[in-house]
């Protein structure tokens, strides 16, 4: 178990420095051009709430599920952390979808924000280019206009995808999942405060449910051997 929490914070904090880093230091000044949007999944997942019972338990797998639904919601609501700074030079692609494109620069750094749009969805694509480098795609996104999910893909290199991240709101239930080599992660959270987490990395395996009092249980497999813990709060 303690293999899967050290993942989690790993992996919260890869997804936490790309975030960081889609943002200018003067991001607080975001552009106002009347063309880009901020995804709006932040939005759409402030409703979802940890059952209290859940975040006060002193058990360790309690509070492990506390931690994912947590991880969740706020990588979710990383998304409202796309900004274009102000004084971004802003282009427009004559195309079908009119792509708006946004460079900026800070000191050695080149930023390039994309936006665009069509029936049913919003797009998002992040480029950077350090010096040494060649431009290299960070992230790309995508929302769908009724609210009801999205998702980003994480690159590790030229075309090389590192971490898809989608989610989908619906019913009042929030499901995310994520998906990196060998790896998976589906994460469901109901209206009720109710849950389950599926994991899966190589052989290691393991499945966490939970009930809108905050009650649980866990049940896996790490290094060939099984578990299985309850908890009560």
């Amino acid at each position: 178990m303690k293999k899967n929490v050290k993942f989690l914070s790993l992996l919260m904090a890869v997804v936490a420095l790309v975030f960081v880093s889609s943002c200018s230091k003067d991001d607080d000044n975001s552009s106002d051009g009347s063309d880009f949007k901020k995804p709006a999944a932040a939005e759409t997942v402030s409703k979802i709430e940890i059952p209290a019972g859940l975040q006060n338990s002193t058990d360790v797998h309690a509070q492990v599920a506390s931690a994912y639904i947590q991880s969740a919601v706020a990588m979710t609501q990383a998304f409202s952390s796309f900004e274009v700074p102000a004084g971004a030079t802003e282009s427009t692609t004559k195309s079908t979808n009119g792509t708006h494109t946004w460079y900026w620069t800070d000191g050695s750094s080149s930023f390039w924000m994309s936006y665009w749009e069509d029936a049913l969805k919003y797009y998002w694509k992040y480029e950077i280019e350090i010096a040494g480098s060649s431009k290299f795609t960070v992230l790309t996104a995508e929302e769908k206009k009724d609210g009801t999910g999205g998702e980003v893909k994480y690159y590790a290199a030229a075309d090389a995808i590192a971490l898809t991240y989608t989610w989908a709101y619906v019913n009042n239930v929030l499901t995310v999942n994520m998906e990196a080599d060998g790896f998976s992660l589906e994460i469901v959270i109901n209206a009720d405060g109710s849950g389950t987490v599926d994991y899966q990395a190589g052989e290691d395996t393991f499945n966490m449910e939970w009930d809108a009092a905050g009650n649980g249980s866990i049940t896996g497999t790490s290094g060939g051997e099984s578990y299985s813990y309850t908890w009560t709060v």
